[in-house]
């Protein structure tokens, strides 16, 4: 007898495993006629239980529901750096009345600005923060490390943490956020 090579063939679907083997004219052969009868199978309509679990497909002439439109975002216009009024120079009080913030984050930026570029700290902790509340006179917040830690996890990234825990940093985005859209005092 002659040595033939054998040929495998295995095909797994979601509940049957078929193998053919033999030699390449079998296996060819079988594989094509099984190939038809699989096809014709997946043509016939499924059961009620197979409808559910198949993904919904979109019709063609179907549209989306309406409802209400997004709202366009108003971008604030950019000041050039060359056109901003420098801060470096001015008092915190000075700032505060300059940008005239109204949300506890924006003054929490600029006590963090004001620490950055006047007091020379880089790097600034929550700590630091409730002497300049009592400069300007305004209520400190309880929860400061809320605000730190929630403005430098953000996407926006207007600050970092700084190398020690619990220390932070204003990036150059929080301080083109400062000039750019926190408003002027009117």
């Amino acid at each position: 007898m002659m040595n033939e090579e054998m040929y495998k063939v295995k095909i797994k679907g979601e509940d049957m495993v078929i193998e053919l083997a033999g030699d390449k004219k079998f296996v060819k052969k079988a594989f094509n006629e099984l190939r038809k009868v699989l096809d014709k199978d997946l043509k016939k309509p499924r059961k009620l239980a197979d409808r559910k679990t198949a993904k919904r497909r979109k019709k063609p002439g179907r549209k989306k529901k309406p409802g209400p439109k997004p709202k366009k975002k108003v971008k604030p216009k950019k000041i050039p750096r060359k056109d901003r009024v420098d801060m470096k120079d001015l008092t915190l009080e000075e700032i505060f009345k300059l940008k005239a913030p109204k949300r506890e984050n924006q003054r929490v930026l600029l006590m963090g600005y004001y620490l950055n570029k006047v007091d020379r700290n880089r790097e600034f902790r929550a700590m630091d923060l409730p002497p300049l509340y009592g400069k300007l006179k305004i209520k400190t917040p309880k929860n400061l490390s809320y605000f730190l830690r929630k403005m430098s996890e953000d996407g926006k990234g207007l600050l970092v943490h700084g190398r020690k825990q619990g220390r932070y940093k204003i990036t150059q985005k929080g301080i083109d956020f400062i000039y750019n859209n926190i408003p002027d005092a009117k």
